[in-house]
């Protein structure tokens, strides 16, 4: 399995990105082992609260 840690600023093209990869990781492609944020279009903080957001709503709330 291929582990990946992904750096995102999520907006709405990462919220997809990190749907994705949460599918492939749930279908065994992947180990999706951690998500860090970056400011993009909005304040870092707001992209840590949408990430975990992603990530809790695709299943993964264990993902740091």
């Amino acid at each position: 399995m291929i582990p990946v840690l992904i750096d995102c600023d999520t907006g709405i093209d990462d919220a997809l990105a990190l749907m994705y990869l949460a599918a492939l990781h749930h279908e065994g492609e992947v180990e999706l082992v951690g998500a860090t944020t970056t400011a993009g279009n909005v304040d870092v903080q707001q992209t840590a609260v949408n990430t975990r957001w992603v990530l809790d709503k695709c299943g993964l709330g264990n993902v740091p």
